[in-house]
């Protein structure tokens, strides 16, 4: 649990952290959820046999689409530690927010038409569930549980 330290007024203020630290603990999460997802993306290709044509899971779109949207979360977090006393909370709430209301781009897939995506399958369009979800929680456990409070 977050602790706020309150101004004379009684507003909750943000603790105060550098921004280099959280930009460090930042990027090495955008790093590690890339790898993470690099072994989940292509280790769910082979398994299920996923033709290298379906393109959201090659390696490129994996690293493209998994650390650009990590890059903002910093920089989301950065902005609410500096405007709320209780950014680690909104930033969870709004990230895994995020994160389940993603889920709608593979979902649609399954509905899709494989003539639109080329290599798509049920199994395809699946495996790309984790790659959306698990990016999010290793950068919320990296920014709000290991900043210093």
């Amino acid at each position: 649990m977050t602790t706020s330290k309150a101004s004379s007024d009684g507003t909750a203020v943000a603790p105060k952290v550098r921004g280099g630290r959280i930009w460090g603990a930042g990027l090495l999460a955008a790093l590690v959820g890339v790898f993470l997802n690099l072994g989940v993306g292509l280790g769910l290709r082979a398994a299920l046999d996923i033709d290298n044509k379906f393109l959201p899971l090659t390696p490129g779109a994996i690293v493209f689409f998994t650390f650009i949207p990590m890059v903002f979360g910093v920089l989301f977090y950065q902005i609410l530690r500096a405007v709320s006393g209780r950014a680690n909370a909104v930033f969870a709430i709004v990230v895994l927010g995020l994160a389940v209301l993603s889920l709608a781009a593979p979902l649609s897939l399954l509905g899709a038409d494989a003539k639109d995506w080329e290599g798509l399958t049920t199994g395809a369009a699946l495996a790309l569930i984790p790659l959306h979800l698990l990016p999010a929680v290793v950068l919320v456990f990296a920014l709000t549980r290991l900043q210093p409070r």
